[in-house]
């Protein structure tokens, strides 16, 4: 199974590193629980701070690389009931 984390980020630092202790606990206990693949998907369009071009330069890629087998940082929102084969 699959599963597809979005975060949207709307104000600057605080609001992802709050989202992302979450998203932590998350993938930790979706792995025990045998999902093939975990992916994080930040949108960044309403962000006041800072754009999708910036985002690694703040976050240490390895370490989000070790907990989600995929990270998409884009400015656009996934709005519709289904995302690359997924749905909610």
């Amino acid at each position: 199974m699959q599963v597809l984390i979005q975060h949207n980020l709307k104000n600057g630092l605080g609001d992802f590193t709050n989202g992302m202790r979450r998203y932590f606990y998350f993938a930790e206990r979706l792995k025990k629980r045998k999902f093939s693949k975990i992916s994080l998907y930040v949108n960044m369009k309403e962000s006041v701070m800072f754009d999708k071009h910036f985002f690694f330069k703040l976050y240490n890629k390895s370490l989000l690389e070790s907990l989600f087998d995929e990270i998409i940082i884009s400015d656009v929102p996934i709005t519709e009931s289904s995302y690359n084969g997924l749905t909610h």
